[in-house]
């Protein structure tokens, strides 16, 4: 999809604009959770990995994780 983000401001507003596929696939190969932890925000890693674990999809999971990462700012 062409964009990154390097903090968890432009994560958040990456999530919220980017297609939702892009959300569930990198999600589901847990590369949130691994880019969390390499940079060291290990608690929103840990709130994103309880998200994957409940099996959300579409609309839904987006809402839960731009929450997730709006409570870690």
């Amino acid at each position: 999809m062409g964009k990154r983000a390097s903090n968890l401001y432009q994560f958040r507003d990456v999530l919220k604009t980017v297609d939702i596929r892009s959300i569930e696939f990198h999600l589901y190969r847990e590369d949130f959770e691994k880019w969390l932890r390499f940079i060291g925000v290990n608690p929103l890693a840990s709130d994103l990995e309880r998200i994957r674990k409940d099996g959300l999809r579409g609309e839904l999971l987006r809402e839960k994780i731009c929450d997730a990462v709006d409570k870690r700012l």
